[in-house]
């Protein structure tokens, strides 16, 4: 991490208590964090501080707008959005076609605080 700069990463997850639970582990570790509750408000929020964002941390299966969705909005915005997809399932055909085609990392549920962290590093 940057010593002089709180990178940003934007939370996208239906689940209120997933994104809170990333919010206080994120925070602890010095990352300004921004939340949305579906792909919808992740778009809009990334479309007016992308250039704050370092990275987002997207669900696959939110019941508004599904992870791909949001992904491929998110990466026609910005063909350099850096993406860790959050995935119940990392077999699912949707994940293993943005891991293929975009190089997108993936973490799975439930959270391994550590792992978030190493693979946050390594994006940004």
């Amino acid at each position: 991490m940057k010593e002089n700069a709180n990178p940003v990463i934007l939370v996208v997850d239906d689940e209120a208590i997933l994104r809170e639970l990333l919010f206080e582990m994120l925070s602890l570790e010095g990352y300004d964090v921004l939340l949305a509750d579906d792909g919808k408000s992740c778009i809009e929020i990334y479309k007016q501080k992308r250039s704050e964002i370092a990275a987002v941390i997207l669900d696959m299966n939110m019941v508004d707008m599904h992870g791909e969705e949001t992904f491929i909005a998110l990466h026609e915005i910005n063909p350099q959005v850096n993406v860790i997809i959050a995935t119940g399932d990392p077999d699912d055909e949707a994940v293993e076609n943005l891991v293929a085609t975009y190089g997108i990392d993936v973490v799975s549920k439930p959270y391994e605080i550590r792992t978030i962290y190493q693979k946050i590093s390594a994006l940004i």
